[in-house]
């Protein structure tokens, strides 16, 4: 697995954690057992648990998504200073692997002594002391003596990593704090300031309710359901359907994923199985009893609806939006962004003018990105069908087939070639939806009657 797939996957480790553990009605317990083997997993639980983080991120959701994104950014910076550690780590793992696997005689016994005494003190592992042990032992017992040696050697690496990582982070956190002092006040005010001018406007709301497929924009999109229920049983949940925390154990179906990522490579295996034997995995855990209600559910469908697919927003970043329509743009692009996030579905977002740019908001540490766009200035012109073709671009990856795109514009641009309108009508076969918000764009229906729907928001 490449680093930055494996940062991602930790990052939405945490990401929904926080989540977790905000929903709660009560701060997380803190500390706790699986917080000891992972430090930003102990630190996270040490924010969300202090009364005051968790009373105003419950009561504030502007600073709840300030806090949450600034935190992700940290951890993202952290876990890449990780990397080296781990890497060392994991050669560490090889050595013990290469050694305990040979036979007696290929054991590089010499190597390994020197290899030990220069890594670890005699109090963490006393390798003079277990070859004494080994050479006095029956021959029947020095498998034992060598396991015993394994496990030890193991553990005290896994120790010394730890170690190194809570030292990194408690030089770290210090600074971050300061920082969120600052910047974060001031994000809080920039996101306040652009709330507010999307409640100014109300077709904003219904651009919003669309793209989230809370109302269909036609009729044809409207299904008819019927229910039928049975009923009431009590049970005791087999499996994890509500989740009341984190604990340790050994059940592989309950594990996070940041246990199971160990399996994705051979190297790293020999962690997994260790966490396995000793009931250390860590475990989202359920808690019985649970109410299940079986339904008959019959639906009858004017036209197939389709599903809620990623969001790709696209904004003219153009030196004719500078002002009042960036701030529309930024207004709307918060609100999709906040849906998005509630939706569990992907977004994009593209900056196009002479040049196109893409930020993957999809990713829980790009929190920075989206920072320095609403605090930026739009200049240069517009050329739509660059912009197009970066679409195109993001709707090739598996991860935004099907995604509803919203462009917005003041529309001065000129019509898209016809080469790319064909592509548009391709990706519109394929369920794509193509949706544009105008700003004072006069010209937008004539011009652009190619997008599925469009709107036209004039400010004074």
């Amino acid at each position: 697995m490449m680093d930055s797939d494996l940062i991602l996957t930790q990052m939405n480790q945490y990401s929904d954690l926080f989540d977790l553990y905000i929903e709660q009605d009560r701060p997380p317990s803190y500390p706790t057992p699986e917080g000891k083997l992972d430090p930003l997993l102990d630190y996270l639980q040490e924010e969300v648990a202090d009364q005051y983080n968790f009373r105003l991120t419950k009561c504030d959701s502007i600073w709840r998504d300030v806090f949450k994104s600034s935190l992700l950014s940290f951890f993202e910076t952290m876990l890449k200073s990780f990397l080296p550690l781990d890497k060392e780590q994991q050669k560490e793992f090889e050595l013990i692997e290469a050694f305990f696997s040979s036979n007696i005689e290929q054991k590089q016994w010499r190597e390994v002594i020197l290899h030990i005494q220069n890594k670890y003190s005699a109090e963490e592992l006393n390798i003079c002391r277990i070859i004494s042990q080994y050479q006095g032992a029956p021959t029947e017992q020095r498998e034992y003596i060598l396991e015993a040696m394994r496990q030890l050697w193991i553990h005290v690496s896994q120790e010394k990593l730890l170690k190194a990582k809570r030292n990194l982070l408690l030089n770290a956190k210090k600074h971050f704090h300061a920082l969120l002092k600052e910047a974060g006040n001031k994000d809080y005010a920039i996101i306040s300031s652009l709330q507010q001018l999307f409640y100014n406007y109300p077709l904003l709301k219904d651009i919003v309710e669309i793209i989230g497929r809370e109302k269909p924009y036609s009729n044809e999109e409207k299904d008819s359901t019927t229910n039928k229920y049975r009923p009431i049983h009590l049970t005791h949940a087999k499996s994890i359907t509500e989740v009341d925390g984190i604990t340790l154990g050994n059940i592989i179906q309950n594990a996070l994923h940041s246990e199971l990522v160990y399996l994705s490579d051979s190297k790293t295996k020999d962690i997994f199985y260790n966490r396995f034997v000793t009931y250390q995995l860590q475990l989202l855990a359920s808690k019985p009893p649970m109410i299940m209600q079986e339904r008959d559910e019959h639906v009858i469908k004017e036209k197939p609806r389709l599903i809620k697919g990623p969001i790709i927003v696209s904004i003219d970043t153009s030196s004719s939006m500078d002002g009042i329509p960036s701030q529309i743009a930024r207004s709307l692009l918060l609100q999709l962004l906040q849906m998005a996030k509630q939706q569990k579905r992907a977004c994009y977002l593209i900056t196009y003018s002479v040049r196109a740019q893409a930020i993957d908001l999809a990713h829980p540490g790009n929190w920075q990105k989206v920072k320095q766009f609403l605090q930026g200035g739009f200049t240069g012109g517009t050329y739509v069908d660059h912009m197009l073709h970066m679409v195109f671009e993001a709707l090739e990856l598996e991860l935004y087939h099907m995604a509803d795109i919203l462009l917005i514009s003041d529309f001065l641009c000129s019509r898209p070639r016809k080469d790319t309108l064909s592509l548009v009508q391709q990706m519109k076969q394929s369920g794509t939806k193509f949706y544009g918000l105008g700003i004072k764009a006069d010209r937008l229906k004539n011009r652009h009657n190619w997008l599925d729907k469009s709107w036209n928001i004039t400010y004074f």
